[in-house]
């Protein structure tokens, strides 16, 4: 795989050094279609799992359109918050250290982006809901 990449002209060399042994990690845990997977399945049962908790619903794209390692659910409506998408983003991130999430605006609601890589677990989007959660009922 990492002889697919060439080098476009950049002074920093350090991803085409590195590129063959993050190829070579990756396929000693399974490859990419077994990453893609597992991420997959994660962050389909993290969106459904936050949906529930929150008592919103997902933003909903067509299947051939939906990234394998991301989805966004909507978040739900404060009558006791000004909430938005940069703001959240600096509350979370100042409030509930180590909690890194993508927030933005999507015709007027605010969304939250939810991605999953090989590194994440079910307790890391438990520890985000709990999260979301305090926030709303603060």
């Amino acid at each position: 795989m990492h002889h697919q990449y060439c080098y476009w002209g950049t002074r920093d060399t350090s991803s085409q050094l590195t590129l063959s042994t993050a190829s070579k990690f990756y396929e000693n845990i399974g490859g990419l279609e077994t990453i893609t997977g597992y991420n997959n399945k994660l962050v389909t049962w993290a969106q459904s799992m936050l949906c529930e908790a929150l008592g919103t619903r997902p933003f909903d794209i067509p299947q051939s359109m939906k990234p394998p390692n991301m989805a966004m659910i909507y978040l739900p409506k404060s009558s006791k918050k000004k909430i938005g998408s940069y703001e959240l983003t600096v509350h979370f991130i100042e409030k509930y250290n180590g909690i890194t999430v993508g927030f933005t605006t999507i015709d007027g609601e605010v969304a939250l982006r939810v991605a999953a890589n090989v590194y994440n677990c079910k307790d890391d989007y438990f520890k985000l809901r709990d999260a979301l959660l305090d926030y709303f009922n603060e």
